[in-house]
């Protein structure tokens, strides 16, 4: 029996997933103003949101919190409305920025509010290849920022560099500044790290933090 790609299907369930956890970054909210933001049936959001609970990105907040957020409480016979809040504490997000010679190493939660920031000053040579070196260069900064997320959870680890990066994220097609071509990282990201890391180009990277953000402050250019 083949699985379906459209309707029911695990990406549309992912999708709507990832609306809710979208609309959640704004602020405190509850199941029937979710439906009604984002044209959504009841149930649908009720699965999507068990599901969110479940996994610890959604929790319970203060129904009061709804008013600081130009909500209004809903008034009802029944049981009270809940209001949710996506989880700032459930883990935290690595993101390095490798220029060609420095670089920016930040700590965010999961609302992509950036916690910490400092810059990144590359090694010596020493000899090593182009890889070795960055290598050595990645797990330096992202072992100093897992000691600095504590207790957090690390989530994985994004890293924007300027250069061609295969689909994979695990790739690097051609890179100049890092004198890298045709090299795969993916063992190299997997016998060290133990949650996931990958690789984009820079500009695609500050494409999608301006349509994460959603456009809200205008830029001339990218």
């Amino acid at each position: 029996m083949k699985k379906k790609v459209v309707g029911n299907s695990q990406y549309q369930k992912l999708a709507n997933a990832l609306l809710i956890l979208q609309l959640l970054r704004k602020g405190p909210n509850t199941r029937a103003s979710i439906a009604r933001e984002l044209g959504l049936q009841p149930s649908t959001v009720t699965y999507n949101i068990n599901r969110l609970l479940e996994a610890g990105l959604v929790r319970q907040a203060n129904t009061q919190e709804l008013f600081q957020h130009g909500k209004e409480a809903p008034i009802s016979l029944g049981r009270r409305a809940i209001a949710l809040e996506l989880n700032r504490d459930f883990g935290r997000v690595i993101g390095l920025e490798l220029l060609a010679d420095f670089g920016w190493a930040s700590i965010l939660d999961p609302s992509g509010s950036v916690l910490y920031s400092q810059q990144v000053d590359y090694p010596d040579r020493d000899g090593r290849t182009a890889q070795e070196r960055f290598e050595h260069l990645v797990k330096t900064v992202v072992n100093q920022m897992v000691e600095k997320c504590g207790d957090s959870k690390v989530l994985g680890v994004g890293i924007a560099l300027p250069g061609i990066v295969e689909s994979n994220g695990q790739a690097i097609r051609d890179c100049w500044t890092h004198a890298l071509k045709g090299t795969d990282l993916s063992e190299f990201f997997k016998r060290t790290f133990s949650f996931p890391v990958i690789l984009e180009n820079d500009a695609n990277c500050c494409v999608q933090r301006y349509l994460f953000e959603g456009a809200a402050e205008r830029q001339d250019n990218f």
